[in-house]
């Protein structure tokens, strides 16, 4: 009976001794895959399993080197391995680059053996390192705590920033952890251990992970600024060429014009000196009525966004759809350059006419109004369309359906360029679906340089 009682004195010390480390363990898997949990190739159960088999040997491997009494040499290297073990599993199993992954294993790590030597100071200040249900529920309520103000401060900032921008940042924790490793209040020897410093090495561990946590911030700020600029870049690259594109467009239009009307004078010529010649009277009259079919329709006062619709209408029109145009744009459109306008009505009515090019059955339209309230301008484009659309997280960001098979679904570019001409003039854009109809609403303020200086 006394051997019995001796053997299960001996495995609850043994599993005592376990149970911190293995913990500790615990809260650097458990963390370093909540992080990415939208980021795993393999599912979550999967994981828990091959880490449960893993915690199964090392368990048992620690009470064999426990129970032949080896040194604390062994159970280092014991740990070492699983720790490598377990990291070029990582590295395998999360969707992110290396210098990010490594950063939140040390962060992970360093945190995990900062709340082990927490939990055991709590264990010798209040002598309870024999009981060991209290033992369990110090520590796991130490790394319960602990992880849960991990994920807060660590999750949302690193979802922000490029594993290329994090290059080296993983030496920070690596630093914090070997600072910890040689404070000098972290001593749990009996006689040598002091409960007052328990709140010094609390402190140090909140003030590392907050320092770790404020350069994170910086590098996500730096990263989003960086990006912010390249995208506006892109966009102001794009309307550039936009600009270009319907000024060809106006002067291929205005050749065309005076080509037509050359044309008829010469047809009109023809006519006369062919005259007797029935098949090329015939022929020459059926040339006057396609150019007089051609002629420049009229929408508005403004000669360049009349230009730009009149070829997206006429375009519609290819494609078998009706089309009605009620636009009310001056000459002089106060503070907003007429090539921003032609931006705003040629992506708006671009887009109508590829969704009405995707309509397979039913009614096909398109539906224009531009008008003056006070100082601002609207331009609203309403079209049929097949009733399939992508929209991004973020409300009021669709995607664009022109991208080749395989690749990642963006914003178009055309709305991109759209949204922004409309806030640089201090305007709104939108779009409302309803069923199988898209509309498209588009404001700018025109105010003249007199009312804003006034």
């Amino acid at each position: 009976m006394s051997e019995h009682s001796n053997f299960i004195d001996l495995l609850i010390e043994l599993l005592i001794d376990l149970f911190s480390p293995i913990a500790a363990f615990g809260f650097i898997v458990v963390i370093c895959h909540l992080i990415f949990q939208d980021r795993l190739r393999r599912s979550a159960f999967r994981i828990a399993l091959e880490m449960f088999f893993l915690f199964l040997v090392l368990i048992l491997a620690g009470l064999y080197l426990a129970y032949l009494d080896a040194s604390d040499g062994w159970f280092m290297s014991i740990a070492a391995l699983f720790l490598l073990i377990f990291l070029n599993n990582y590295t395998k199993t999360v969707r992110d680059g290396l210098h990010k992954l490594l950063f939140v294993f040390g962060v992970a790590f360093h945190a995990a053996s900062c709340l082990m030597l927490l939990s055991d100071m709590l264990d010798v200040a209040f002598n309870v390192q024999k009981y060991f249900p209290i033992t369990v529920l110090i520590s796991i309520a130490a790394h319960t705590l602990g992880g849960w103000a991990v994920y807060r401060w660590f999750a949302p900032p690193l979802r922000q920033i490029g594993s290329r921008d994090m290059k080296w940042l993983w030496i920070v924790p690596v630093v914090f952890y070997v600072i910890s490793e040689f404070l000098p209040f972290v001593n749990l020897d009996p006689g040598v251990f002091d409960a007052a410093h328990m709140p010094l090495f609390l402190i140090y561990l909140i003030s590392s992970l907050a320092v770790c946590v404020l350069l994170l911030r910086i590098l996500a700020g730096v990263s989003k600024n960086v990006r912010l600029e390249s995208e506006a870049a892109a966009v102001n690259r794009q309307l550039v060429m936009q600009r270009e594109q319907y000024l060809r467009l106006m002067k291929n239009m205005e050749t065309v014009k005076f080509m037509r009307h050359d044309m008829r004078h010469h047809l009109t010529l023809m006519e006369e000196l062919g005259q007797g010649v029935a098949k090329l009277e015939e022929y020459i009259q059926s040339l006057s009525e396609k150019l007089s079919d051609g002629e420049e329709k009229f929408y508005c006062t403004n000669y360049a966004v009349n230009a730009v619709t009149a070829h997206y209408l006429g375009m519609a029109e290819s494609e078998s759809a009706s089309v009605e145009a009620r636009l009310e744009v001056p000459e002089e459109t106060g503070l907003v350059p007429a090539m921003d306008l032609c931006v705003i009505m040629g992506n708006l009515l671009e887009n109508a006419v590829e969704a009405c090019r995707r309509v397979k059955h039913g009614n096909k339209f398109i539906r224009v109004r531009a008008c003056i309230t006070g100082d601002s301008l609207s331009v609203v484009v309403t079209n049929s369309f097949d009733g399939l659309w992508h929209e991004c997280g973020k409300e009021g960001v669709y995607l664009s359906r022109k991208t080749d098979k395989g690749e990642t679904l963006r914003e178009g570019v055309g709305l991109s360029s759209v949204k922004a001409i409309c806030e640089k003039h201090r305007g709104i854009v939108q779009f409302e679906i309803t069923g199988d109809v898209w509309k498209s609403s588009a404001l700018v303020h025109m105010e003249s340089m007199a009312s804003i200086l006034g």
